[in-house]
């Protein structure tokens, strides 16, 4: 299980390219729009692995395979009871307690900007099956063997 500790202090895409993307021209609806991008946000990362801001998480494993990636990547863990490898897997885990760690993104891929424009539009709009499925295929592409 992974829990998010701290908020993120912003969001990679912001209010305003989403209201423009969405032809959004009043205020009425920012706070709605506003926690679909956190939660487009949190679904790209849960589907690809990867960092899209930085906040610190705890990560509950229920055993010690040292096979597992950690679940957001790339990271800085700030526990001392597990290491990782330069590609995010788990080498050491001494099983004691929730592996702490901070996600360190990189640059946001070009390519996956669009899955959180089109997932927000569909919690926003509702979007057919087809566009979900394309949203599912974007975020394919940008996929990291998490060990699941």
């Amino acid at each position: 299980m992974l829990e998010q500790v701290t908020k993120p202090e912003r969001e990679p895409i912001s209010l305003q390219e989403i209201k423009d993307y969405l032809r959004v021209d009043h205020d009425a609806d920012d706070n709605r729009i506003s926690a679909m991008i956190t939660q487009a946000r949190s679904l790209v990362e849960n589907k690809t692995g990867l960092s899209l801001v930085e906040c610190d998480y705890r990560w509950f494993i229920s055993c010690s395979d040292i096979a597992l990636r950690v679940p957001r990547y790339p990271v800085e863990l700030t526990s001392d009871n597990a290491t990782i490898d330069a590609r995010g897997y788990l080498t050491e885990y001494n099983g004691e307690g929730a592996i702490e760690f901070t996600s360190k993104p990189n640059i946001i891929p070009d390519g996956l900007k669009p899955a959180l424009f089109m997932f927000v539009e569909h919690l926003y709009d509702g979007l057919d099956k087809d566009q979900l499925t394309l949203f599912d295929a974007i975020c394919d592409q940008y996929r990291i063997n998490r060990g699941s």
